[in-house]
């Protein structure tokens, strides 16, 4: 009987000793901890504590035993996380979320909480106090029914800008920007080539001089004279000598700059024809005659 009860004696000393020796051997870390305003929070806002470990130096988060998630009716624990060391001691977070809030403000207390750390190659635990602070509703719960203002209000119309001077001035940069190279067109493209208008003999008889001169014939002086006089015939509407030149610019005073010219390659022309004497150009009365011939086909479309 004695030595039954001694044995009950003795196997509850050794578990006070084991339990004692868990208990220094897990005993807590001094810790200073810095933390964040107690005021002002509102849904989705994060808090964090953060805190230095003073009596140990080699300190490691236990990652087996870290807990995250919701803890109460108001917080979540979202993070804790290692910063490494600052003045030679251990540094490490605590983040809380706020995942609810009353209807109006209030404070709450975040509950104290027990982080398992491996310190000095040993297991020991970080104790974070309790933490008082305020939380509250983005809009309150009631607003003032001011002018209908409570009840929901329709988008505000803008109406439709008005696009007209863009407009107006797009038209007017087109209309400058195709001004010069219609121009250009009109000045340079051989229209008469697409366009062969019976009203236009200079430009027919420019063409068949110039057909002329790529052929290099024997006969370059008759044959362009005769285109000579078919041009200036039906532009006159009349067959036109020498002396009847001037008196028939007057009704088209538009080749009065050319009598000159004109009463001198019909001289050429009676020359040749009616003359015994031989008549062949020379270079330059060959390139005279073809200018000539330009400026009377330019004069007939309008363009000098």
């Amino acid at each position: 009987m004695i030595g039954s009860l001694l044995c009950a004696q003795l196997r509850r000393l050794l578990l006070l000793c084991l339990i004692f020796v868990v208990q220094v051997a897990r005993a807590d870390l001094a810790v200073e901890i810095t933390e964040p305003r107690q005021f002002g929070y509102v849904l989705g806002d994060k808090i964090e504590r953060v805190f230095l470990v003073e009596s140990a130096k080699n300190v490691q988060l236990n990652k087996e035993k870290l807990r995250l998630g919701r803890i109460d009716t108001w917080f979540s624990v979202v993070d804790i996380r290692d910063l490494g060391v600052s003045a030679n001691k251990p540094k490490f977070s605590l983040t809380y979320q706020v995942i609810n809030v009353p209807e109006a403000p209030s404070m709450v207390e975040i509950g104290s909480r027990t982080i398992d750390v491996i310190a000095d190659g040993k297991p020991k635990a970080i104790q974070v106090p309790k933490l008082l602070v305020t939380i509250a509703p983005l809009t309150p719960r009631l607003v003032s029914n001011m002018d209908g203002l409570e009840n929901i209000q329709p988008d505000e119309d803008v109406g439709m800008i008005s696009s007209i001077n863009t407009e107006n001035r797009l038209q007017l940069y087109l209309l400058i920007l195709i001004l010069p190279f219609s121009l250009l067109i009109y000045c340079w493209v051989p229209w008469d080539r697409f366009f062969k208008n019976k009203n236009l003999p200079f430009n027919q008889g420019r063409r068949e001089v110039l057909v002329l001169l790529k052929l290099k014939q024997d006969n370059f002086e008759e044959e362009s004279l005769r285109i000579f006089h078919n041009a200036l015939n039906k532009t006159f509407k009349k067959t036109i000598f020498v002396e009847e030149v001037r008196e028939a610019c007057k009704k088209v005073p538009s080749y009065t700059p050319l009598i000159e010219e004109l009463e001198y390659f019909l001289r050429c022309s009676q020359k040749y024809f009616y003359s015994e004497e031989s008549f062949t150009y020379t270079a330059e009365q060959k390139e005279r005659f073809c200018r000539l011939m330009n400026k009377l086909a330019l004069i007939e479309k309008g363009l000098a």
